[in-house]
């Protein structure tokens, strides 16, 4: 009687919700409303970078719409010591960013537990990655980016990656006793430069085009061996400039990594008009610069905004990754 008269009557009048709240309000996305990614115990250079490409939505949109028409490459690891065990996971590195991208665009959770991707995330031998280790976030996007590379050949996305990071680098190499100037152009997707002895980017960058002095380097236009000067820089720069700095650097003294930790300041705007390939050839008076390099420099856009940082705190061979976006 009561389900008859009250209850049904109320169920009627109750508006449906527009959606169900599957999950507790501690574990809830962020009151900004970002969904994290789960630490399997030293993946946060992993994550970090992860997350620093989410929020470039050219790179993150055209990534989630790649169709490779390649079925789930379903794996399960057997070894009860492996952090992997029991799980069923395809072993696809391309499906498990796709995978991973849309658990943060659409997730409530506060965080997703991106394993699948570490274990499709081989390393050089070919092994899934290994967890408990910590590694650096600069090899991880070189390595990353390699690898989606491959897999995305065969799709018709195949030019996401060098549209969105891709940018081009001269190397101008003058000799010292015929003057001849030998060039050779190279593609990067992230610029390294060195922090040691420097104080902020400028200085960096300054002496990343200055050049170095290389002796005894057999010049092939007056077949002597002479000193030559060898200076970077840079034709075509892509719509989303990466930067890393050299903060961890090999000690030949010690055989051991070591981490600069002296203060390195970056501005938040960036204008490398200066290091263009026309700018230093006019700087150092290079002569005979391939004219439709220059050409192409000058119609560049050298400006950029600080948009994203990634900070290691701790010693080289041990610490924490997170990002500021």
């Amino acid at each position: 009687v009561v389900y008859n008269d009250c209850l049904l009557k109320m169920v009627h009048c109750i508006e449906r919700p527009d959606s169900f709240a599957h999950v507790s309000e501690g574990e809830s996305r962020s009151l900004y409303s970002y969904c994290g990614l789960k630490n399997q115990g030293a993946t946060c250079y992993m994550n970090s970078m992860i997350q620093q490409l989410f929020m470039i939505p050219s790179f993150k949109y055209l990534l989630l719409s790649v169709d490779d028409h390649k079925d789930k490459n379903f794996q399960t690891v057997d070894d009860d010591k492996s952090l992997y065990h029991g799980k069923m996971i395809d072993d696809n590195l391309l499906h498990q960013f796709q995978n991973t991208f849309g658990f943060l665009e659409l997730s409530e959770r506060l965080s997703h537990n991106a394993l699948g991707l570490c274990f499709a995330m081989k390393d050089y031998d070919g092994k899934p990655t290994n967890c408990s280790l910590q590694q650096d976030s600069h090899e991880f996007f070189n390595l990353a980016f390699d690898r989606l590379e491959q897999l995305l050949k065969p799709t018709a996305q195949r030019h996401i990656i060098s549209d969105v990071f891709s940018a081009k680098q001269c190397t101008h190499m003058a000799c010292s006793n015929c003057q001849h100037v030998k060039q050779r152009t190279e593609d990067y997707y992230i610029l390294s430069v060195p922090v040691k002895k420097f104080n902020n980017l400028e200085e960096s960058f300054n002496a990343y085009t200055d050049g170095e002095v290389i002796s005894d380097f057999k010049c092939d236009n007056c077949d002597q061996k002479v000193d030559i000067t060898k200076r970077c820089s840079f034709i075509d720069m892509p719509n989303i400039l990466m930067i890393h700095l050299q903060k961890i650097v090999f000690n030949f003294d010690t055989l051991l990594n070591e981490k600069i930790a002296d203060r390195f300041e970056f501005p938040t705007y960036l204008n490398m008009e200066n290091y263009s390939v026309s700018k230093i050839a006019e700087k150092y008076n290079i002569n005979d610069p391939d004219v439709e390099l220059i050409r192409a420099s000058r119609d560049q856009n050298f400006e950029y905004r600080l948009v994203g940082v990634i900070i290691h705190q701790g010693v080289a061979e041990a610490g924490h990754y997170y990002s500021l976006i």
